[in-house]
């Protein structure tokens, strides 16, 4: 064990690599996704929204129910605004933290190279994107509350320590339980914890009897409850459709493929994208089936040589499986669509990883100063290569170049490249991004759409609402091209035709509040004459947006006009 002095001194160093490395992240702006978790949501302005945070489980309150993440946000939101400056050194901080808790947390096993361990995990390149992105603050939050979980439960478990009591303290289990609560709170993968449990208990040789299971009830029904809260938001959000219904053998196929894509971004973190190339899923390609079957045979060959090599590696192994690859077993998530892997899906998988490697390099240390000095290198290397890393994540453009320059088949990359050039004005750049980005993703909606959107700034209405009909045919419940379809026949003067389409939105969506679509409604039903369904959409689009002004102004021209009787100034 270290000497109290390390102890004190730890924390302090872990931060200041922390600081070191992930120095230009900190000078890092907003990307993508931040927008819907950050800067345009509503949410996050008012104590009102921090009552939705926890009271409304779906959109739009906020896009996934992470409410203790949010609150976060919201805390935030109160210090510094939309000043992304702090945003990324709370997410520094927590990584920082979370290392320390490793280190604490190897401590208590008494296994060697808790330092590296530490050292490591702050340091890897791979976990950028974990840091460096506002939105995957739910990863760091998550993970300091499974570490403190897991820490609490150990401490009062004896976990580590030569002829402690197998009985957990109630205090201990209360606390590792509310720990727990606050991770699922963060990120719902964080549900996986119980597993964690069970394979440090095991790893410390305790009994794994009837109290044990029974001890551990609480904790998989809180987690299993808190997953169908997250897939139900999901199929919300667009998970419930066609494409996101994978075969069960892709999803073997994907879970084994991946085990060895992060085992490899882990031991050799190069070409780290934001958006990798897809693999190929296809069952009737029999060799993929290689890639779970491997899985398999290494968990065998670990279990058999567990008395020769001892418990850790399939220990390891199997959490890293689990919490990270196994995803697409229980559910195709809906970032799925553009990357079947992505290196902030690691998170809470590599600690694991990253704990093995840190024995391995205490064992090169032990052996003399040239041992620590080598083993100090390879840290440094990486730490220069997270550094360079955390550069991506300056802006969307960067991102996005940096993106197809890495990964040239990234149809998302093309579409966002095409919103940054068409809000700027280069509509000729924008479509040709649009277009690169359709050849890959033959008639994807929001593709569709924002070409439709280029057509509409262009003047060019009547190519524009052909192109979102040609969406509306296959997709007739999508939101943004119903929205844009009747916005733009309102401008073309079918007005019929927007107020049909402006239903067809609300009756496809009856949950969302569009106080301006029922504003848009109200003075198009107005227009034509029909005042009394008018007035009804107005006095909506109030109750939902009190203050609304034209609404109010538009709803007392009216009512004034029907005690006159004069409705002909309102159809002018």
């Amino acid at each position: 064990m270290k000497s109290p002095r390390w102890e004190i001194l730890m924390p302090w160093l872990l931060l200041a690599l922390a600081l070191l490395v992930y120095g230009p992240a900190l000078e890092g702006g907003f990307i993508w996704d931040d927008e819907s978790h950050v800067t345009h949501l509503e949410s996050l302005r008012s104590v009102e929204g921090l009552r939705e945070i926890w009271t409304r489980v779906r959109p739009p309150a906020t896009p996934q129910y992470y409410p203790l993440t949010f609150t976060v946000f919201w805390i935030q939101y109160r210090l510094w605004g939309l000043n992304p400056f702090g945003y990324h050194l709370v997410n520094v901080l927590l990584h920082a933290i979370n290392g320390f808790l490793i280190w604490k947390l190897v401590r208590r096993m008494r296994w060697p190279g808790a330092g590296w361990a530490a050292a490591l995990f702050v340091a890897h390149p791979v976990l950028v994107m974990s840091v460096a992105w506002i939105t995957e603050l739910k990863n760091g939050l998550a993970g300091f509350f499974m570490l403190a979980s897991l820490l609490a439960c150990g401490r009062h478990a004896g976990w580590g320590e030569e002829g402690a009591s197998h009985a957990v303290s109630l205090r201990g289990y209360l606390l590792a339980l509310l720990f727990f609560f606050a991770a699922v709170l963060s990120k719902t993968p964080a549900g996986l914890l119980p597993l964690a449990f069970l394979l440090l208990t095991w790893l410390d040789r305790r009994p794994l009897g009837r109290a044990f299971w029974l001890r551990l009830v609480p904790f998989v029904a809180l987690g299993v409850f808190m997953g169908f809260v997250t897939v139900s938001v999901e199929q919300v959000m667009g998970t419930a459709q066609a494409e996101f219904q994978w075969p069960w053998a892709n999803r073997l196929i994907l879970a084994g493929r991946s085990f060895w894509f992060y085992l490899g971004k882990l031991l050799w973190p190069a070409r780290l994208l934001f958006i990798y190339p897809e693999f190929d899923l296809r069952a009737a390609h029999v060799w993929n089936f290689l890639w779970p079957v491997s899985v398999a045979l290494v968990m065998a060959l670990l279990w058999r040589q567990r008395g020769r090599i001892g418990r850790e590696p399939l220990a390891a192994a199997v959490w890293f499986f689990l919490s990270g690859p196994a995803i697409a077993l229980l559910h195709v998530l809906y970032m799925m669509q553009y990357t079947h892997v992505a290196d902030h899906w690691q998170y809470f998988a590599a600690p694991a990883i990253l704990i093995l490697t840190a024995q391995a390099l205490s064992r090169v240390a032990a052996r003399g100063r040239a041992g620590t000095v080598a083993a100090g290198i390879l840290v440094a290397v990486l730490g220069v290569r997270t550094h360079i890393q955390c550069r991506m994540y300056r802006d969307p453009e960067t991102l996005w170049t940096t993106t197809l320059a890495g990964n040239p088949e990234a149809w998302m990359a093309h579409n966002n490249l095409g919103q940054i050039c068409s809000h700027r004005g280069q509509l000729d750049e924008a479509l040709w991004h649009y277009e690169e980005a359709l050849r890959r993703r033959p008639e994807n909606p929001d593709v569709l759409n924002n070409i439709a959107t280029v057509w509409t700034k262009r003047g060019q209405l009547d190519r524009a609402a052909e192109t979102f009909y040609r969406i509306l045919v296959r997709r007739p419940a999508e939101l943004a091209p119903r929205n844009n379809l009747a916005n733009t026949l309102a401008r073309m003067g079918d007005k019929p035709g927007a107020v049909m389409h402006y239903r067809e939105l609300l009756r496809y969506h009856p949950d969302q509040p569009f106080p301006q679509v029922h504003f848009l409604l109200g003075k198009l039903l107005l227009e034509l004459g029909e005042s009394g369904e008018a007035v009804r959409h107005l006095r909506t689009a109030l109750e939902l947006q009190p203050g609304y002004p034209e609404a109010a102004a538009l709803l007392e021209q009216s009512l004034n006009a029907e005690k006159t009787g004069d409705e002909s100034s309102l159809s002018r």
